[in-house]
């Protein structure tokens, strides 16, 4: 195995792990939110979760074929560690009965670890001379995030509303 070979097998394992992970995080919040609220909270929860989960996986996924692996087997490897969501899901139903206050802050802290170490710093930095092509990359980025921001809090202002819906 040649160098460029074991720092795929390493993008590859560490795609794979971290996603896991990250996917067990996000069942524990929906389970958590199933358990402790109403069908309206846990659905509310899923749709937030949903919306920061698919630029995530489209993400892993590009990263996997630039890995080395094929079309089938990146979707293969996502959808595993997609599996772990239902672990999660399972172990929020089960501890949401228990103490939601504590698991509640555990989870977002999560996510603000993960949003703050992992993705931030992977933002796309353009180092070209070019500064209009580098405002734009920056804006570009910008405007991603603030969706993303304001997608969450529209969900946080309405979540009643949605459940009223949803009963």
């Amino acid at each position: 195995m040649n160098n460029e070979d074991v720092k795929s097998q390493s993008v590859i394992w560490m795609i794979l792990t971290g996603d896991g992970l990250h996917q067990m995080f996000d069942g524990i919040a929906i389970g958590v939110a199933f358990a402790s609220k109403s069908i309206g909270g846990g659905l509310s929860t899923s749709l937030a979760i949903l919306f920061h989960e698919f630029p995530h996986k489209v993400g892993d996924f590009a990263v996997l074929l630039n890995a080395g692996l094929s079309l089938k087997r990146a979707i293969l490897y996502n959808l595993f560690s997609c599996l772990f969501s239902l672990v999660g899901m399972a172990i929020g139903q089960f501890v949401g009965q228990v103490d939601i206050n504590f698991l509640s802050a555990l989870i977002a802290g999560m996510f603000l670890y993960i949003a703050l170490v992992s993705m931030i710093p992977q933002l796309e930095c353009y180092e070209g001379r070019n500064v209009s092509i580098r405002a734009l990359k920056y804006l570009i980025q910008l405007i991603g995030i603030s969706m993303g921001v304001t997608i969450m809090c529209l969900i946080s202002i309405y979540e009643n509303k949605i459940q009223l819906l949803l009963n």
